[in-house]
């Protein structure tokens, strides 16, 4: 794997000493809100790449999949599942909201249906793929609740700039990136899940 780690200080230093040199110009709050959309969206997709590609091994039961592709695919049906689940739960059982103050439609029946429901659908997906399913219903629970976490930041984010859709690309989507905010924290969990199940000699 590739380590970009000097990159990012340099990139760091720099944003920070064009603070020290137009500090008239931009305020404190200003550059780190900048610093913090180079960290939060770039950061994000940097982990689509690196599931992808850091994982070259083969799948042990289908060795024409590496272990990067099963992982990015499983990443985007969890991610998926935990949305959508989310969404029927919440729409047909919904009474108690979840963050009122942050997303109003949210509910808690359908946090725990987007927990239920990814964690059925990773055990799913574990069975057919001759995965360990206990890995998958766990990885399934952390990425409910990674997910649901990044869908509240991006709504922080729109009602701290009063902004309703982050993009006019997909009419009626809320953007582009709502399309992807819960991927972009979903994302670095599924890597340093596999991350840590290979470094202690466990298989998947």
């Amino acid at each position: 794997m590739n380590d970009n780690r000097p990159q990012w200080r340099s990139n760091f230093s720099s944003y920070l000493s064009y603070m020290v040199f137009k500090r008239k110009q931009y305020t404190v709050v200003e550059i780190f809100i900048a610093l913090m959309s180079v960290f939060y969206i770039g950061g994000g997709f940097y982990y689509f790449l690196q599931l992808r590609m850091a994982y070259p091994q083969p799948l042990a039961e289908y060795p024409n999949y590496s272990v990067g592709y099963v992982l990015f695919w499983i990443m985007l049906v969890g991610t998926w599942a935990s949305d959508s689940f989310a969404y029927f739960a919440g729409s047909f059982l919904g009474k108690h909201k979840l963050c009122p103050h942050i997303s109003p439609n949210k509910t808690v029946e359908g946090f725990v249906g987007s927990i239920v429901g990814t964690m059925v659908t990773l055990g799913l997906v574990a069975y057919y793929l001759h995965i360990d399913l206990v890995r998958m219903i766990i990885l399934g629970f952390f990425l409910a609740i990674f997910a649901t976490v990044g869908d509240l930041v991006e709504s922080i984010i729109k009602r701290h700039t009063g902004i309703k859709d982050s993009g006019n690309v997909l009419p009626g989507h809320g953007g582009i990136l709502d399309r992807f905010d819960s991927m972009l924290f979903t994302a670095p969990l599924v890597y340093y899940f596999c991350y840590l199940c290979l470094h202690f000699g466990i298989k998947l």
